[in-house]
């Protein structure tokens, strides 16, 4: 997990600089027998590694410092001139799984509380601004970017990949053996009941049809589908969200133990990404955002 992925980039980082220390000092007794060429040659790649390392060491402190200057706004969140509204209880219940993601896009500037920024809609089907033309570009641009999805066609494909039962999975996950995902919640003062005997987890079912409302969600606000399009869509995830995960709480547990997962490897922008995840349900949580009427927000 996360930690095994820091711990296997400080060890590396250790050895790279231990080889370079090693190979310099014997550099003058190597020269005797071997050119000095290709005795630089040998360097060359560990001193590359160990400069990479650096780099990497230096924004992993200093990427966090950064993102300080942005919060997650749950003011920011709502939205003030809906296009799409929640009609009935599975829109609400699928826009509710949409902001597992969405709340933390939704960002105000320290030093700047006057700036547009990013918003996440979590009161609407839409994500973004659904009369700005603008929006749905940087959607539409996003969603390539991202996902290879520039088509129609290409969001049904990778949308039928997110919700195949066939990779739907439970592991093993005894908590007591995970104490880093307790460490994590902790750290932003997060709890859940559900947690106490977690002994298996769904996770990559959590992460993948959270994805897939995402999906479906941006590709109505930026009209690569339609609203009859999306109704069919919706009421499949649904049900399938239902027959997987026993309550909102469950699902919230294994979509950021998912969330964890897929940012380990990503040690500059893993932990703050993960971190904002964590922030944003704490936010939504703390306003009983699952408990409200959508529409009355």
């Amino acid at each position: 997990m996360y930690g095994k992925t820091l711990k296997k980039h400080i060890h590396t980082t250790i050895l790279s600089i231990i080889i370079v220390g090693v190979l310099v000092y014997l550099k003058g007794f190597m020269i005797n027998f071997v050119d000095a060429k290709i005795i630089n040659l040998l360097i060359l790649p560990f001193l590359v590694s160990v400069v990479v390392n650096v780099v990497k060491w230096v924004a992993f402190f200093a990427v966090p410092f950064i993102w300080k200057s942005s919060t997650i706004s749950f003011e920011k969140a709502i939205n003030k001139n809906i296009h799409f509204k929640c009609t009935d209880e599975i829109s609400q219940f699928i826009v509710k799984v949409g902001a597992l993601f969405s709340i933390s896009e939704a960002t105000v500037d320290k030093h700047n509380k006057n700036e547009k920024g990013k918003k996440g809609f979590i009161n609407c089907l839409e994500v973004r601004d659904y009369e700005s033309k603008e929006e749905k570009k940087m959607v539409l641009a996003s969603l390539g970017a991202s996902w290879n999805i520039q088509t129609k066609n290409e969001l049904y494909e990778t949308l039928n990949q997110l919700i195949d039962e066939n990779n739907f999975s439970d592991v093993e996950f005894d908590i007591n053996n995970n104490k880093w995902f307790v460490k994590m919640l902790e750290k932003e003062n997060l709890k859940f009941e559900n947690l106490k005997n977690k002994r298996s987890s769904k996770h990559q079912t959590a992460f993948n049809l959270q994805r897939a409302v995402l999906l479906l969600r941006e590709a109505l606000t930026c009209d690569l589908i339609t609203i009859e399009e999306f109704e069919e869509f919706k009421a499949n995830i649904y049900n399938l969200i239902k027959k997987e995960f026993k309550s909102m709480e469950d699902l919230i547990i294994d979509y950021l133990i998912g969330v964890a997962y897929f940012y380990e490897e990503k040690i500059i922008f893993g932990p703050v990404t993960i971190n904002d995840r964590i922030k944003g349900i704490k936010i939504l949580i703390e306003n009983n955002y699952f408990d409200r009427d959508l529409n009355d927000i």
